[in-house]
């Protein structure tokens, strides 16, 4: 089972290899849940998340990945907040911070909120969040070590210090003894919370949640689509991507199965096309029918049994089409799944990982462009369109990283002794 986990400060770095079950990923920011579901996990827990300097988990991403049937569980930080918002759509809450926060008890963001280190230290806090501070006065009231009127007073001054600044000193203030004794018993109520959903992803044995119906704005599409553009392929997939590109028959197949899933994943709006761009595809159509006269165009819609109105409805079709498919984000990470559900992506990542093992060696060949793509086209008979869609679904902005791979390309079939046909050829690859 597949289950990603966003946490930072909340946890102690160690907490993974104790769970090697989970995929441990840094604090939520915006878009990350919404990559997150396009996995399609099991189940997502959030227990830290960014704020302030960066933009937050949005709510509307978490429902995408309830709409998908995907539990999404909070707890402890972010989790928390966002669990105690959007219980009533299904996400999973855990820990008393989440029922604090559902309850009215707790309201303020300052409450989880924390300043902590890199991540390269493993998120070390530099401060306490106040949830923390409450949860060790109140232990102290059970140890007999303060009142609960003292508690009380010392919750307020606490509270009056910002989360940039309430470490121990700063929010007990005065209470030296009070701060010795913290020292050794302050309660991580953050760190209870979040090893409680640890617990909850993996035992919650509850059915998934059925799709629920989920409202695709404009305005989540174009976040969605930045989203998507931000994501981070590993090495590992670049090259399997680099290895598909350079068989065109291959990539075409896989590319029709693509372009259907990310339509599917983008689950457009049906809001109707601006004048532009039914003209747009208007003229499209005339360049590519040779309707360039009135005349020529009338009886094109004679033969085809459209007159003005019904033309207009296929173009606007036509217009929602491109609109979608342009908004739909990238098409790589859909590339990848269909070469992964096709059993062609190992084979891809064997001859990817062969080829650089022979070009290590450092040996190196100057070739000018134009022979490459000449060399090149000997396996785009069928697809001379093959290069423009390369660009565009990896989203190129010249021919230099074309060129570069050619090269690569071209030298691993001379190394292999393949001749101009090599390895890469459809036939042999996979």
């Amino acid at each position: 089972m597949s289950r990603i986990v966003f946490a930072g400060p909340s946890l102690p770095p160690d907490i993974a290899a104790e769970h090697s079950d989970i995929d441990f990923r840094p604090p939520a920011r915006q878009g990350d849940v919404y990559k997150a579901a396009l996995e399609n996990p099991d189940a997502i827990g959030i227990v830290d998340g960014y704020f302030e300097g960066v933009p937050s988990v949005w709510h509307k991403e978490i429902l995408f990945a309830l709409s998908h049937g995907i539990p999404v569980f909070g707890a402890a930080s972010m989790g928390a907040l966002r669990a105690a918002e959007l219980d009533v759509h299904g996400m999973i809450g855990v820990g008393a911070i989440y029922e604090a926060y559902r309850d009215g008890v707790y309201e303020d963001d300052d409450e989880v909120a924390v300043l902590h280190g890199p991540a390269e230290a493993g998120f070390p806090a530099v401060t306490v969040p106040m949830v923390n501070v409450r949860a060790t006065l109140d232990a102290a009231v059970d140890a007999g070590v303060i009142s609960r009127a003292e508690a009380d007073k010392h919750t307020a001054a606490a509270k009056a210090v910002h989360y940039k600044d309430r470490t121990w000193a700063a929010a007990l203030a005065g209470a030296s003894d009070l701060i010795d004794w913290a020292s050794d018993n302050a309660v991580d109520q953050k760190r209870v919370d979040a090893l409680a959903l640890l617990t909850a992803i993996k035992d919650d044995l509850r059915d998934r949640p059925a799709d629920q119906d989920f409202s695709w704005t404009y305005a989540f599409q174009r976040a969605a689509r930045a989203w998507s553009n931000a994501i981070p392929a590993s090495n590992e997939d670049n090259a399997v991507l680099v290895e598909l590109a350079l068989q065109p028959t291959l990539y075409a197949q896989l590319r029709v199965a693509a372009r259907l899933r990310r339509l599917a994943d983008a689950e457009p709006t049906a809001r109707l096309p601006d004048r532009a761009a039914l003209l747009s595809i208007l003229d499209k159509t005339r360049r590519d029918q040779g309707l360039f006269s009135r005349s020529v165009l009338d009886e094109w819609l004679a033969e085809n049994g459209l007159d003005e109105a019904g033309l207009e409805r296929v173009l606007a079709g036509a217009a929602r089409l491109s609109d979608t498919e342009r908004g739909a984000g990238p098409l790589a990470p859909h590339l990848l799944a269909e070469a992964k559900l096709t059993g062609v992506y190992a084979k891809l990542r064997t001859r990817a990982e062969d080829k650089a093992r022979r070009l290590e060696a450092g040996v190196s060949e100057s070739v000018l462009p134009p022979v490459l793509l000449a060399w090149f086209e000997q396996r785009m008979v069928d697809h001379r369109d093959h290069l423009d869609h390369w660009r565009v679904d990896f989203d190129l902005a010249d021919n230099d990283t074309i060129y570069r791979v050619l090269a690569d390309e071209h030298l691993y079939c001379r190394l292999c002794g393949d001749g101009d046909e090599g390895p890469g050829n459809d036939g042999n690859a996979v």
